[in-house]
C-alpha cells in the first residue's frame, strides 16, 4: 500500500511539472507559428484539451485540430525517434492518445528540443507538424496492425513462451517487438499506474512523413 501511494504521488508530482513546462513551450512555439505565417486559435477548454485537441490551424481550406506532443524530460538528449501512445492504464478503456476513436486530433506538432532544466534557453529545436492519417498509413507498411496491442499483452501474459519469437524482447523494465523500417512497440514498466504501450518511429522518417518542419 505505502509503494502504491509513492508511486502515485511521484506521478502527481511528474504530471504537474509537465504541464508547468508545457506552458513554457507553448509560448515558444506560438513564436514560431507566428513567424512562419501559421494562424492558430489557442484551445483553453479541458475537455476539448484532453480529446486531443491544443489548438486549431486556420488555412484557407479547413481548420485542423492539433495536438502539440512535447519531448520534455528529454530536454538534454538528441532523441533519434518519437513515441505515439496506443495504450495506457490511465486512460480511459486503456486507449492510448494515437488509437483512441475519442480523439479528435487530425495533425500532431512533434517538438524535440534541447535546453537547461528550467527551459529558459532552448539553443537547439526541431519541430515537425504532421498528418496523423499519414503516420498510420505509415506504419501499414512496416508491419503494424490494428490487434498489435492485444497481440503483444497475449505474449507478454504467456510466460511459457511454447512459441518464442525472436522480434520480442526485454531490457531493463521495458519489453519490445520489433516490427520494420527501424519502428518498433515499446511498453514501459517503470510506472505501473500507466504501464503505456508505444509505437516508436525513427525521427528521420518523421521529418520524411511532416508537412512542415522547422529547425534551429
Amino acid at each position: 500500500m505505502l509503494e502504491n501511494r509513492k508511486n502515485d504521488s511521484e506521478y502527481e508530482s511528474r504530471r504537474s511539472e509537465d504541464v508547468r513546462k508545457t506552458k513554457i513551450l507553448e509560448k515558444f512555439v506560438d513564436k514560431i507559428y507566428a513567424e512562419n505565417g501559421i494562424k492558430i486559435i489557442r484551445i483553453e477548454d479541458e475537455e476539448l484539451q484532453k480529446r486531443g485537441v491544443d489548438f486549431v490551424h486556420i488555412t484557407e481550406n479547413e481548420q485542423r485540430c492539433v495536438d502539440e506532443k512535447f519531448a520534455i524530460k528529454y530536454f538534454d538528449r538528441n532523441l533519434k525517434t518519437f513515441a505515439f501512445e496506443l495504450s495506457s492504464h490511465n486512460n480511459k478503456n486503456n486507449n492510448g492518445w494515437f488509437t483512441s476513436d475519442h480523439m479528435l486530433t487530425t495533425y500532431y506538432v512533434i517538438l524535440w528540443f534541447r535546453s537547461d532544466e528550467e527551459l529558459q534557453n532552448i539553443y537547439s529545436y526541431d519541430l515537425c507538424y504532421i498528418e496523423k492519417e499519414k503516420i498510420k498509413e505509415y506504419l501499414k507498411t512496416v508491419g503494424f496492425y490494428d490487434e498489435i496491442v492485444d497481440d503483444f499483452n497475449k505474449y507478454w501474459a504467456d510466460q511459457t513462451h511454447a512459441n518464442p519469437d525472436d522480434t520480442y524482447y526485454k531490457k531493463g523494465d521495458r519489453r519490445y517487438r520489433d516490427l520494420q523500417d527501424g519502428v518498433r512497440i515499446v511498453q514501459s514498466m517503470q510506472y505501473k499506474k500507466e504501464s503505456p504501450i508505444n509505437v516508436v518511429i525513427p525521427r528521420k522518417k518523421l521529418y520524411e512523413l511532416a508537412e512542415l518542419h522547422f529547425h534551429k
